[in-house]
């Protein structure tokens, strides 16, 4: 005789303002001269993005202010859901955002673009903008933060750094070529708990089975976070709804009061959400057998034959419903969004992978780091032959070595493949005399000839670290000054302050 079913504690079931929802509030601009002033936007609609945590939700706080672009003008239309126009946006969607999804048009620099001649403008740029006086140019003081009308106007739009903003004149002019729809969030309670907006319990049978005093949940992670087992959304077969308070199975609605229970509802992950499929929409992957948005399928963690990796930072399963991101280190490693966002908090010179060291996210720092390593290297070209030392380094983004020549300062080294500065430090040669006294003939000779002399410059091998062990001191020092020789003719802004000479007289 089949075991009696246990009916829960008499309390009555539902958290009806225990979800936090971040919604966007979709608008345009009237007149692009007048930027983000509130009278200046024509609103469209709302648009439900996503639950918030409670450790998060004081983050989301501080930027309710914040502007958010969101998706070409054209591609708007109040009869499609935005999951619609998101999908259309991926075939033009790198015009207007780059890797990191950082807003081009709001951007003065590329931060991808790492070349000397484009991170040297930027530095000077930045020089001049950080000693602005009342008598400077109009864009330069609204660029320095000192202009209350240009604050007004776009002090809503994210900031990359100071030194990449666009003044108001192009920022009109851009957003007058590609006009914009853009988003505001807001916050908002439903029912539910802080992990989904929902309407009913979890029952779960191991809970049942013991004989504990609760066994019904707002969610699997309420669960998780309260006893000492897991309970799989799939093992979920009963819930008990809110608006009734009557017990049932899972299904897209209560079987008693036909109250809906979610939005969208998989057989197989049983995950039960009240979130309006107006921002993403999800599908099940066969691989990994779990549902994911669509907006994710081409990128997400895909675990094939069931076997998941852990998360390198909290060793949970990868193939959870918690969100991924692929990061853009050569590898593609996988982790979690949230234990990126968590590593990453407090970095100041560029994210990184947590596995390899590339940089991988916020790149506004890194890129005037770099920068400042260029303009180091201009401005103290001469002084090498005061220390007359070349220094090896790896680049951890593009595996390559360089050698550099030593300025006096350990920070300012860079690769001179990819031209970023996230190295490390392999080895130290003293100069022989005559590789001294060839370079101080050499470079300003290299220099003195014409631009397209940079073409005839034989190419040379770039030396890996991984072959690194392999190398004799001679061979690195023949590198050196076969890199030093491409780099001077190819780049002569980095040796703008060596004096040319006469290539026709003796040094």
């Amino acid at each position: 005789m089949p075991a009696k079913r246990r009916e829960p504690r008499h309390e009555r079931f539902g958290n009806h303002d225990g979800a936090t929802i971040a919604i966007a509030k979709l608008f345009r601009l009237r007149d692009p001269s007048q930027g983000f002033l509130e009278e200046n936007r024509i609103y469209l609609r709302d648009v439900p993005i996503l639950v918030v945590l409670d450790a998060e939700k004081e983050a989301y706080e501080d930027s309710l202010s914040t502007v958010e672009p969101m998706l070409p003008y054209d591609l708007y239309s109040p009869s499609k859901s935005y999951a619609e126009m998101r999908i259309e946006l991926r075939e033009t969607r790198h015009h207007f955002f780059d890797q990191l999804q950082n807003f081009l048009p709001f951007m003065a620099y590329d931060l991808f673009d790492m070349m000397p001649e484009k991170t040297l403008s930027y530095f000077e740029r930045a020089e001049k903008i950080r000693s602005v006086t009342s008598c400077s140019e109009v864009s330069l003081i609204e660029i320095a933060g000192l202009s209350d009308e240009y604050n007004a106007k776009y002090s809503a739009t994210r900031d990359y750094g100071y030194e990449n903003r666009c003044c108001g004149s192009v920022l009109a002019a851009r957003e007058r070529e590609h006009p914009f729809i853009y988003g505001q969030y807001h916050l908002e309670t439903a029912p539910g708990c802080q992990h989904y907006w929902r309407a009913c319990s979890s029952i779960c049978p191991t809970c049942e089975s013991v004989g504990a005093e609760k066994f019904a949940f707002d969610c699997h992670f309420c669960h998780d976070n309260e006893v000492d087992h897991t309970l799989p959304p799939k093992d979920v077969k009963e819930v008990i709804c809110w608006t009734c308070q009557r017990r049932g199975p899972i299904g897209e609605a209560c079987t008693n009061c036909r109250t809906a229970l979610t939005t969208r509802y998989c057989t197989t992950c049983k995950i039960v959400s009240l979130m309006p499929l107006d921002y993403e929409t999800f599908v099940h992957c066969e691989h990994c057998d779990r549902c994911i948005s669509v907006h994710e399928q081409e990128k997400h963690y895909c675990a094939r034959s069931g076997e998941a990796e852990d998360c390198p930072i909290c060793l949970l399963p990868l193939n959870t419903d918690l969100s991924t991101i692929k990061l853009s280190c050569s590898a593609g490693h996988f982790i979690h969004v949230s234990c990126y966002d968590r590593v990453n908090e407090e970095v100041e010179n560029g994210e990184k992978c947590p596995l390899d060291g590339m940089i991988v996210g916020e790149r506004d720092s890194y890129y005037y780091i770099t920068a400042y390593a260029h303009a180091y290297f201009r401005d103290h070209i001469p002084e090498w032959t005061a220390y007359k030392t070349i220094i090896i380094v790896s680049c951890v983004d593009c595996g390559k070595l360089a050698f550099n020549l030593y300025l006096g300062d350990d920070s300012t080294h860079f690769s001179h493949c990819c031209f970023g500065c996230n190295v490390v430090e392999l080895k130290r040669i003293n100069m022989s005399p005559d590789l001294v006294d060839t370079l101080i003939v050499s470079i300003p000779q290299w220099l003195s000839q014409p631009s397209s002399a940079a073409a005839s410059v034989p190419s040379f091998s770039l030396c890996t670290r991984a072959n690194y062990p392999s190398y004799s001191e001679d061979m690195l020092v023949t590198q050196f000054l076969a890199e030093t020789e491409w780099l001077v003719r190819t780049h002569p802004i980095l040796f703008a302050s060596v004096s040319q000479i006469d290539p026709s007289t003796d040094a």
